[in-house]
């Protein structure tokens, strides 16, 4: 059975659909928005129309709308553009607008990867959408009998044309430490129609115009003022008639919100690397940042390395934003002043499969080895490895690559003492299968942020690491309700088998947790998540499975500025709930109706039900900004939920979000956590030995083996863990310290705890012996 025609269809596509319904009594199904769309206007003659009616963008941008009404003030930015290039691509007769914007997206993916990785400038391409397009100016002319469009006599008297404008540096997120950019032409992101002619681009950063374009294809700015603002003149023919029109737009992605870097500005440059070099694998390249520790001139003596987490395709980064990000309470300094060498990496493409990036990271490890070796051939330091997110899973495989080819084959040791991942997802990545069905619904009706999230849950790291794939779900349909039986991609099932059965070797523990994990190092790990506390123990929230996480509960008037003047209501209704572990289960539903001058409802119903989702919802952990009390951010699930509509949603969590819980990242054993139920507090179970620190440091960090000396290993595989109970947030505890709070004494904790994991002298069995 198909839906009701639904509410995203644009005002004067209800206004059609209205009077319609009012003459004929007649009723559309569809499944999708779009489908009614391209349903009522498939009708009209394109030829007509021009076959581009831009009347076919259903749940159009709000920039689009004010356009078609006559406004071409706004400033744009990434979002917009993207919204604004989407329904244009929606207005063309017959066109794949979903394909035409995931390829623009996977576009801009290679963009950045070709020209962010070996720079420390953020060079990002310059957007244009200039297309003329028709609309209709009185869908009160219509006619439907019969299934078909009773037009007026002259058909072509119901378009009148209009332009579709939009000009956008594309940068989708933040600024990672960059601070130089460069505004790029590309006419891969230039989009016209063909009525444009002889099309001249003039660029102003806030020094003056410049030309821009193949041959002057740089514009080069400073990321560091205040100003983000840039104005772009466009000169060009349309219909033997010469335009000229200026557009602003936003230079960067902190434009678009409150904050300023002012304070950046007599910011001196600082030296971050004594050396910057590419490391070339087969498959996948990392850039190399290294600064060498006291007494070891210019020669790598004794490295840490630092392996960074995934990364979406369009996202640059700069080698010093991962260094700001990893310096947690100078711990660089203190490294440094010890004789260790600091080695940061970036990998061109920050969302590769995990056994290539592994595979490329091993070859990297044996690089600095020989080269160590060769600097200091009298010496014989070990490296140490701490591997971020993602980065930790790569490193496992890494490590567990060189531990296997060397028993069985004799290549080269990996040369390891000591291995660190880094609130890493040893179980998988938990991203709950409700915001996979927000993102999995909106690209359904071709939302770009929403087709933009569905490309990054299903890139090859997404897929090697997703618990969940809704994607490779099974949905089953009976409208309004549709249930999803979770499960994984075959390329995580394929990843947990070679940790569990492919890269063991003969001599590898097989009697308990390690069996999975590097056997020749040491293995300590740290977990940025709230132990203490799980949702319903939770005093400020009491938070529970199945609880109302998202509310959109909205009542807004629907106006036509331009003639013929309408006037209508929208009510939306859209709820995200916490996973809970059980049969049919909700996880998201979506309920629209619209009432066309207050008398014709159009309405659109659609319930998304999960059975036994084993998700940590409920569980104490960690979390993953995705909704916000307060800031929303320039790209997320909140903004795919909010960019069809003009309202925020009333209830929604903050840092409560489950991404990366305890239990990952400490690798406890699953048969511990059946079936959602998990409370566990390493504390008080086995990890912390509250007599050898300070009470302080003891509630963050302990060694299980002190606590349950016989049988630790059956629960967690590692010797020592960190556990912090108040900085949530995913790998970001430099910026954020103690929910929000910066530099709580929570930091100096957890920099003590890598320091005496990594400098032998202070923690008991640290060298151990490799073989041993």
């Amino acid at each position: 059975m198909k839906n009701i025609i639904f509410s995203g269809l644009r005002l004067s596509l209800f206004l059609f659909i209205g009077n319609t319904f009012a003459q004929q009594q007649d009723t559309l199904y569809a499944d999708s928005p779009q489908e009614a769309a391209n349903h009522v206007f498939a009708l009209l003659n394109p030829q007509q129309s021009g076959g581009n009616l831009i009347n076919r963008s259903v749940e159009a941008h709000l920039f689009t709308e004010e356009q078609m009404g006559g406004n071409y003030d706004q400033i744009h930015d990434f979002t917009s553009w993207l919204w604004m290039y989407s329904d244009v691509q929606k207005s063309i007769s017959g066109f794949d607008a979903g394909t035409a914007i995931e390829q623009k997206i996977e576009q801009l993916g290679e963009f950045v990867q070709e020209h962010n990785f070996d720079t420390e400038r953020q060079i990002m391409p310059f957007g244009l959408v200039l297309h003329q397009v028709n609309q209709l100016k009185n869908p009160n002319q219509l006619n439907l009998q019969n299934n078909q469009i009773i037009p007026p006599s002259n058909e072509e008297s119901l378009y009148e044309q209009i332009l579709i404008q939009s000009a956008a540096s594309l940068e989708a997120f933040g600024d990672l430490e960059f601070t130089e950019g460069v505004l790029k032409y590309d006419t891969t992101f230039i989009s016209t129609s063909s009525e444009i002619n002889n099309l001249g681009i003039q660029i102003d950063v806030g020094n003056g115009y410049q030309v821009f374009n193949d041959q002057n294809s740089e514009i080069i700015y400073s990321r560091q003022f205040d100003s983000t603002h840039a104005m772009a003149i466009l000169s060009y023919q349309l219909d033997t008639i010469w335009h000229l029109d200026t557009l602003q737009f936003y230079l960067t992605i902190e434009g678009t919100g409150s904050g300023t870097k002012a304070a950046k500005n007599n910011k001196k440059k600082q030296k971050y690397f004594d050396k910057v070099y590419i490391h070339d694998g087969i498959q996948v390249r990392y850039e190399v940042g290294v600064i060498y520790g006291c007494g070891n001139g210019d020669k790598l003596r004794r490295p840490v390395i630092f392996v960074p987490p995934y990364r979406p395709s369009i996202q640059p980064v700069s080698l010093k934003g991962y260094y700001k990000q990893y310096n947690v309470k100078a711990l660089f300094h203190a490294l440094l002043m010890k004789g260790y060498d600091i080695v940061i990496l970036k990998d061109e493409q920050g969302n590769e499969s995990l056994d290539m990036a592994g595979q490329e990271l091993l070859r990297l490890i044996d690089y600095l080895n020989v080269e160590k070796k060769e600097n200091y051939p009298n010496e014989d330091w070990e490296n140490v490895v701490i591997g971020y997110s993602m980065g930790g899973q790569v490193s496992r495989y890494a490590l567990m690559l060189a531990e296997r080819r060397h028993m069985e084959d004799g290549s080269p040791h990996p040369h390891t003492k000591l291995y660190i991942p880094f609130d890493s997802p040893h179980h998988g990545v938990n991203v709950p299968i409700g915001c996979q069905t927000v993102i999995y619904e909106m690209a359904r009706t071709w939302n770009p942020l929403a087709l933009m999230h569905k490309l990054f849950l299903k890139d090859e790291a997404s897929k090697d690491m997703g618990m969940h794939a809704i994607y490779n779900s099974t949905i089953n349909a009976s409208w309004p309700n549709y249930t999803i039986h979770p499960s994984s991609a075959p390329e995580h099932i394929d990843l947990l088998s070679d940790f569990n059965i492919d890269l063991p070797h003969d001599y590898t523990p097989s009697s308990d947790e390690r069996k999975a994990y590097p056997s020749f190092s040491r293995n300590v790990a740290v977990s940025m998540g709230s132990y203490l506390n799980n949702y319903t123990s939770d005093p400020g929230e009491g938070l529970v499975a199945g609880q109302l996480m998202f509310k959109q509960n909205l009542i807004t008037p629907i106006l036509k500025p331009w003639p013929p003047f309408v006037i209508g209501v929208k009510y939306t209704r859209r709820q995200l709930f916490a996973a809970k572990y059980g049969l049919h289960e909700p996880a998201f539903k979506r309920n629209d109706v619209r009432l066309v001058g207050f008398a014709v409802p159009v309405i659109f119903n659609r319930n998304y039900y999960t059975e036994y989702a084993k998700e940590w919802d409920n569980a104490q952990g960690g979390h993953k900004n995705v909704f916000y009390k307060h800031i929303v951010p320039p790209i997320g699930a909140t903004n795919i939920l909010k960019s069809t509509t003009l309202g925020i949603g009333n209830k929604l969590y903050d840092n409560d979000m489950m991404f990366l819980p305890l239990v990952s990242s400490l690798g406890i054993r699953k048969t511990i956590w059946p079936n959602n139920s998990l409370y566990f507090n390493p504390r008080s179970n086995m990890l912390f030995r509250q007599s050898r620190y300070s009470a302080t440091d003891s509630e963050f960090f302990g060694y299980p083996n002190a606590g349950r000396p016989s049988d630790h290993f059956t629960i967690t595989p590692f010797e020592a863990v960190f556990a912090d109970d108040q900085i949530y947030e995913h790998i970001r505890y430099s910026e954020l310290g103690g929910k929000g709070i910066p530099d709580t004494p929570n930091l100096d904790s957890l920099r003590n705890f890598l320091l005496n994991e990594i400098e032998a002298d202070v923690v008991q069995l640290q060298n151990k012996v490799i073989g041993e």
